[in-house]
């Protein structure tokens, strides 16, 4: 649920991530226009077996012809990182460890006009998440004091 929330926010919600997340706008664009790419070339009739079929695939050679320097698409890397956690023990403890840091990443970074904004409006996950944070005392707007 967590990352169909950060999707979400990505996609949708931009406004509510910070100015670096524009980029992660752009690498979604490529990275969906080079898997529909690859479902034209592998024609797999499932998505477990269009999974599959590119996880087994040495997409890095291709990918790197396809983009040269303009490849801003994480399909290969996300392939990679695929293949490592899958050798996991661990991979779902990995996992919702690293959904975690985006997510309190992603509310440190919003601007505090955006949260006011967003609770207005409804409210968000991330602005609940940032107001916990500011509550506690952590993120990136309160340092740790020095000894």
């Amino acid at each position: 649920m967590l990352s169909n929330y950060m999707h979400h926010l990505l996609i949708k919600k931009l406004e509510m991530m910070s100015a670096v997340a524009g980029i992660g706008h752009i690498r979604y664009g490529d990275t969906c226009a080079e898997v529909q790419h690859f479902c034209r070339v592998y024609q797999a009739e499932t998505v477990i077996e269009f999974c599959n079929k590119i996880l087994n695939e040495d997409t890095n050679i291709e990918l790197a012809d396809m983009y040269k320097d303009k490849r801003t698409s994480v399909l290969s890397d996300a392939c990679n990182l695929t293949r490592i956690l899958t050798q996991k023990d661990n991979k779902w403890e990995i996992i919702s460890g690293v959904r975690v840091e985006l997510l309190t990443y992603a509310a440190g970074h919003c601007g505090p006009d955006k949260h006011a904004r967003a609770v207005s409006e409804g409210g968000e996950l991330v602005t609940i998440i940032w107001l916990l944070m500011a509550h506690f005392g952590i993120g990136p707007h309160f340092p740790y004091p020095e000894d």
